[in-house]
């Protein structure tokens, strides 16, 4: 338990108006989109007010039969139809322009920084908990670390994307006729104003007065500029503009205009 969840706890039990809001709350993100950060604040908070909150990473068949029971709940990299729950969460929704989402990828899989990149000859169902597909360059007897530092940067960011296809075309699903209810937040728009947008969540999720304040707090607290610093190469938007080979950004457009259409990223 860290210094800052016991800290929030307290904050909650001397709080003026400590009855907590009921409206369950669903947030959807991808990887390399602040997920860990907004896991963070979020798990903080659920358990200095007393709230049943998971994060299934990408394992949408779990979520879908947890989600009804809990207060707050978080699933990465997929669509999921809001119409469908039957609890009526309010939502939130981080997106990133999905070329800056290959790179940071790109980088965070070369460097094998989760154990099941260094997977050799994995299946689909595999990488099922991440919800991702086994590009075709890989070889028999490599993992994806190993396919990834075999080839030269073109092509490994084609690997990428490949590896990328399901939260791409899930991340063109939620952008091609967007819910009214569902708040969308953008990646460059949330880092460096934090405040604002946590704010802008608490509202949207319905926290009374003293809920507000608590999960400003914690968002101060875990800020993403600096518990990103040691999970991520480089925060910044609009990298893929230094790193992308002219193919590489050609096929891209190529493969997912749809979804650059939808996202309004150019």
């Amino acid at each position: 338990m860290t210094t800052l969840t016991t800290a929030a706890a307290a904050l909650w039990r001397g709080a003026t108006y400590p009855l907590r809001s009921s409206t369950p709350v669903v947030h959807f993100s991808f990887h390399k989109n602040l997920t860990k950060y907004y896991n963070r604040v979020a798990e903080t908070f659920a358990y200095a007010t007393g709230r049943q909150r998971a994060h299934f990473n990408s394992n949408i068949t779990t979520f879908a039969q947890a989600q009804p029971q809990l207060d707050m709940a978080s699933v990465n990299n997929h669509f999921v139809d809001l119409a469908q729950l039957s609890n009526a969460p309010r939502a939130s929704l981080f997106v990133r322009d999905p070329r800056d989402l290959v790179v940071s990828g790109y980088f965070y899989h070369k460097r094998g920084a989760e154990k099941w990149c260094h997977m050799v000859d994995p299946a689909p169902e595999d990488w099922r908990h991440v919800n991702s597909a086994v590009p075709p360059q890989m070889r028999q007897g490599e993992s994806f670390t190993d396919c990834l530092n075999r080839l030269p940067l073109a092509e490994g960011l084609m690997a990428e994307i490949a590896f990328r296809t399901h939260h791409f075309d899930a991340m063109a699903q939620w952008l091609a006729s967007p819910p009214s209810d569902l708040l969308i937040l953008r990646y460059e728009d949330i880092l460096g104003n934090e405040p604002a947008a946590f704010e802008a969540l608490a509202a949207h999720y319905g926290f009374n007065r003293a809920e507000r304040a608590l999960w400003r707090r914690i968002a101060g607290g875990y800020a993403a500029t600096k518990s990103l610093s040691k999970h991520v190469r480089n925060p910044s938007s609009g990298q893929w503009h230094d790193v992308f080979p002219p193919q590489v950004a050609t096929a891209f457009n190529d493969s997912f205009s749809d979804l650059m259409e939808f996202s309004g990223y150019d």
